[in-house]
């Protein structure tokens, strides 16, 4: 092995060494810089329901290593409880955009249909993009024509790489103006905050993208390594479970796999917690239907969202989603 090389591993070793750092530490020093700003409601005050546009890499029921470990079921749950807050006439859904990110783009678009399709909720799904960088998707033209055609302003929901969303204002950047929100997620690492990126998986999947949205003169709302307090156990799976709803069956088919799954994965903590699955995208977008149950701090790029009670927020989404 060359000098050169050894050099080029320890750097990497020492790379993903401050990585794993800012990951698993318990150190909660970013939110404390956040918390001294003054608390604020404007985010999260809105006298009528918002208008969505929603962007998923939904992967839910789909598998890898020959069809043995499921993929994140994060989405399908999410997309539940939106479709759920929309009945109840707390949101209003404009239209769902599948994108490559968990899964390809095809597969993605394929359990995004099937999932809407048992909710018997009548919504108009899209196909995303299928690469990262790509700016002719029919996602980006139903965005586009979406955001000119609305009375208000939208907020533009990301669960998935933001792709379309970006490849929009690229080409149209006074569409700027009909968003009032851009919803998205900010993770680690935390010692780093101009790094987030780097340490968030749908921002990875195509980080110019990621990047280019995230300096748009957009409100932006995020939460980031705080989801990690969340954790869905097999016994809250079960009781979602007793929902007979087809669509509800159809989401939660694969849940328990997913622990078992998680309790196997080297960083527990940060991708799983305490063995149980971390409903990423279901955390978040609980703020979009029940933002009472979130503390909103004002920061130089948007706010920040933080859970005010984990249990109150868990017991909530159960609720949207066994009585669906």
């Amino acid at each position: 092995m060359t000098g050169k090389l050894i050099k080029v591993l320890i750097l990497v070793l020492l790379l993903a060494g401050v990585l794993v750092v800012s990951l698993t530490t318990n150190s909660m020093r970013f939110y404390k810089k956040l918390s001294s700003a003054d608390l604020t409601s404007e985010f999260s005050s809105n006298t009528e329901p918002r208008k969505l546009l929603i962007s998923t890499d939904n992967s839910v029921t789909s598998r890898i290593f020959f069809d043995k470990i499921p993929v994140e079921q994060d989405d399908a749950l999410a997309l539940a409880v939106l479709l759920k807050a929309h009945t109840e006439g707390k949101v209003r859904i404009l239209g769902v955009v599948s994108t490559f990110g968990n899964i390809d783009g095809e597969r993605t678009y394929d359990v995004t249909k099937k999932q809407l399709e048992l909710s018997g909720v009548d919504i108009a799904l899209v196909k995303g993009a299928l690469s990262a960088g790509q700016l002719d998707s029919e996602a980006v033209e139903f965005i586009t024509e979406t955001l000119r055609e609305s009375e208000g302003k939208v907020t533009l929901v990301a669960l998935g790489p933001v792709t379309d969303y970006a490849a929009v204002f690229k080409k149209h950047p006074e569409l700027i103006e009909k968003v009032d929100l851009f919803f998205f997620i900010r993770s680690g690492p935390y010692y780093f905050p101009k790094y987030w990126h780097l340490c968030s998986f749908n921002a990875l999947k195509d980080i110019k993208s990621a990047k280019y949205l995230f300096n748009l003169p957009i409100p932006k709302v995020a939460i980031g390594k705080e989801v990690v307090r969340v954790g869905l156990t097999n016994s809250d799976v079960i009781q979602i479970k007793k929902n007979s709803h087809p669509m509800v069956q159809f989401m939660t088919r694969d849940l328990i796999s997913w622990n078992k799954v998680n309790k196997f994965l080297p960083n527990p903590g940060y991708f799983t917690r305490k063995g149980n699955m971390v409903p990423w995208d279901l955390v978040w977008s609980m703020y979009l239907v029940e933002p009472q149950l979130f503390e909103t701090y004002k920061h130089d790029w948007g706010a920040f969202i933080r859970i005010k009670d984990v249990n109150q927020l868990k017991t909530s989404a159960k609720v949207y989603l066994e009585e669906y």
